[in-house]
């Protein structure tokens, strides 16, 4: 029998580290069954490194850091420079994927040191995906663009793919969609020639990737449903793909839908016993996407598992970051905080704050709340002034929330001038940078806060009785209605590459903890793209300025939405539960109380369900019953309106209706019935209108009776 150093070494190398990339429990079998023999040391080099790629893929880094080390000692014992810069470039990126930066980019200094010609090429090639993770976009561009024509001289396809393949990643965060959108399909073709299943299913997914940073989400969903089918097939769950996939449905407003596929990645990981700190991640994403869509009980619970879990790794910035979400969710709900609560609200925006968290702003405005609701007003102020110094600075939502702090913090020491002047630069902090905001994951939360600034300015305008401020800020809300960007926007080729920009670095930035240095390199480029976004928007100009967005137009309000002699003009809003109507006529301008908005949505319900009945002939004592139905819907939506209306005497009646009062059958009201009546999303939308005349009858071109 041969000693160990007389093994002759049998194994095809490149065949099976191949195959850990294409089907990785396969190429864990076969590892296992090399190891578990007598292998030749070259052999069992080969052996490790594919068990540390596939276990590196699984998210098992400490365990790929064990075979990989005893593979790089073997290569080096054997005196191949060639292998022990191809085991080095496996271990860098396994050192990055667990956040050790510096370790990772010192395996590659070595690594590069060794080869050159094609070896040098897949050094590059996996350099350049480090570089890229970490936030060194210019120098990861620098790499693959240098590796690709090494390995095109050199034949070798595979790498090739996989340089093109990274340079696609790269590419979306420099805004360079099409080229990255070129490199994913020659790499998915490529991929597939050469039989790397695994590998050409993440590049259709990259495809996926690049559409949805270029807007295209019905492609983008697409793509990414084929992607994650292929991979369900070849028995892999690719952690990274699953989040993309969530974050570019956050990204388009699907809030629900990112909810559900974080849900059932993790239901999927959970089956196939994944790693840790791949359930930690989606489970946090999950909670997020929750929040996102309104569901406090699902946010609480997946953030409870991402907090246990994150605790567990010792991921304690990412584990602070899951308990604010656990807080936010009891507010959402309508939980009453104690000053348990409050104790722990505000020592998680401590940490957070001293990480320099992306979260920090908003943990700051969540314990600030949280401590008004608790009547602690004491905190509340130190937090809220906190918060509210973002509002100069920083990023987009950032400087939303600090003016949303400002707001809140005027309101509480009782400032009601500095509180509107707070919630009017908050709104148009929102309208300067609308597209980037709604071009990311941000949008949910923008909007949100959008609606409290108008919220907290309309509920001073009931408490002082003012119809013209009601107006003008309920029209300001629904001027915020605005994300995403518009297909004209999206037209722009200049804009659709920083927007694309926009949302892959401000998916990395929520990705990102702990390393400092990425996390600088990210907020400069996030901050630089937002700025030229918001300089593009302001110069082109593209529609009107919202009702009330600058002094000269808040000093015309009360004059332009005047209506003209014989037209009552009726805006109705909903406040904290409460049906309000504003009306004008050429008497007066007034606010009216109408009564409990979720009874004026069931009355316009059972009305539509009458008329139908009715047209179909299944309704008996028809006219009763639709005179009932009618004196209702009267007083539930206008309520003492109505009066306001009759004493006008006006011939026409233009009505602002909100989305859930829009679609009623207004001419059942017996004050409009003999009056010619249009239906307005805004009042904006009707002044802006080519000179209307006032119907004769029936319902107007601007909406449905």
């Amino acid at each position: 029998m041969p000693t160990s150093t007389e093994r002759r070494h049998t194994l095809d190398a490149d065949a099976l580290l191949a195959l850990a990339m294409s089907r990785p429990l396969v190429a864990e079998r076969q590892a296992r069954s090399v190891l578990a023999g007598r292998p030749a040391p070259i052999d069992e080099a080969v052996a490790r490194q594919a068990l540390g790629i596939v276990l590196r893929d699984l998210g098992d880094t400490k365990g790929a850091k064990v075979h990989l080390r005893r593979a790089l000692r073997l290569r080096r014992e054997a005196g191949d420079p060639v292998g022990v810069a191809d085991v080095l470039s496996t271990l860098g990126i396994t050192h990055a994927l667990a956040g050790e930066v510096s370790e990772g980019i010192a395996c590659f200094t070595e690594a590069e040191s060794l080869v050159d010609g094609p070896a040098a090429g897949r050094v590059l090639t996996r350099l350049g995906y480090v570089l890229a993770l970490v936030g060194r976009h210019d120098e990861a561009m620098t790499a693959l663009s240098t590796a690709v024509p090494l390995l095109e001289r050199a034949g070798d396809r595979l790498w090739e793919a996989r340089a093109r393949n990274n340079r696609g990643r790269a590419s979306i965060t420099m805004g360079n969609v099409e080229q990255a959108d070129a490199d994913f399909a020659w790499a998915e073709e490529w991929f597939g020639l050469q039989g790397q299943e695994v590998e050409q299913a993440i590049a259709q997914h990259n495809r996926g990737a690049a559409a949805g940073a270029a807007g295209q989400i019905p492609k983008a969903l697409d793509l990414f449903h084929r992607s994650s089918r292929r991979f369900e097939e070849l028995g892999v769950f690719i952690h990274e793909a699953a989040v993309w996939e969530c974050w570019t449905l956050l990204a388009a407003g699907l809030a629900a839908d990112a909810q559900r596929r974080a849900a059932d990645a993790l239901a999927l990981v959970d089956r196939r016993r994944g790693q840790g700190a791949v359930i930690a991640d989606l489970a946090l994403f999950a909670a997020r996407a929750a929040l996102a869509a309104q569901e406090p009980d699902a946010a609480r619970t997946h953030a409870r598992h991402a907090e246990r879990l994150f605790r567990r790794q010792g991921r304690d910035g990412f584990a602070h970051v899951a308990r604010s979400l656990q807080l936010e969710a009891a507010l959402q709900r309508g939980k009453r905080p104690h000053r348990g609560d409050v104790r722990t609200a505000v020592d998680i925006a401590e940490r957070l704050s001293a990480l320099g968290a992306e979260e920090s702003t908003g943990a700051r405005l969540l314990a600030g709340r949280i401590a008004l609701s608790a009547q602690r007003p004491e905190q509340a102020v130190t937090q809220l002034t906190a918060a509210a110094t973002s509002r100069r600075r920083g990023s987009a939502i950032d400087r939303v929330t600090g003016w949303l702090a400002q707001a809140l913090l005027c309101r509480t020491m009782d400032n009601p001038r500095a509180m509107l002047a707070a919630c009017s630069r908050g709104l148009d902090v929102l309208e300067e940078y609308r597209l980037t905001l709604g071009a990311t994951e941000a949008r949910a939360t923008a909007t949100t806060h959008g609606r409290e600034l108008v919220e907290i300015a309309l509920r001073h305008a009931v408490a002082t009785n003012d119809a013209h401020k009601a107006v003008r800020w309920n029209e300001r809300l629904r001027s915020t209605q605005w994300l995403p960007g518009s297909a004209e926007d999206r037209a722009d080729p200049a804009l659709v590459a920083e927007l694309a920009a926009v949302r892959d670095v401000s998916r990395q930035l929520a990705e990102q903890q702990g390393d400092e240095a990425a996390l600088a390199r990210l907020r400069r480029r996030r901050d630089q793209l937002e700025a030229s976004v918001r300089s593009r928007a302001l110069r082109r100009e593209a529609g009107p300025a919202p009702v009330g967005g600058s002094p000269a137009a808040r000093t015309r309000f009360a004059d332009r939405w005047r209506p003209p002699a014989g037209t009552a003009l009726v805006e109705l809003f909903e406040l904290d539960g409460t049906l309000y109507a504003v009306t004008a006529t050429s008497r007066r301008t007034k606010l009216h109380e109408v009564g409990p908005a979720d009874a004026a949505a069931t009355s316009v319900q059972h009305g539509q369900t009458l008329l139908r009945r009715t047209a179909r002939g299944a309704a008996r004592h028809t006219d009763q019953l639709l005179a009932a139905a009618g004196q209702q819907l009267q007083t539930r939506l206008l309520g003492p309106a109505a009066a306001e209306i009759e004493r006008s005497g006006a011939q026409t009646v233009v009505l602002v209706a909100t989305a859930r009062h829009y679609a009623a059958p207004w001419t059942l009201l017996p004050v409009l019935a003999d009056l010619g009546v249009s239906v307005w999303p805004s009042s904006q939308a009707w002044r802006g209108a080519d000179a209307p005349r006032p119907p004769r009858d029936g319902p107007g071109a601007g909406g449905a009776g």
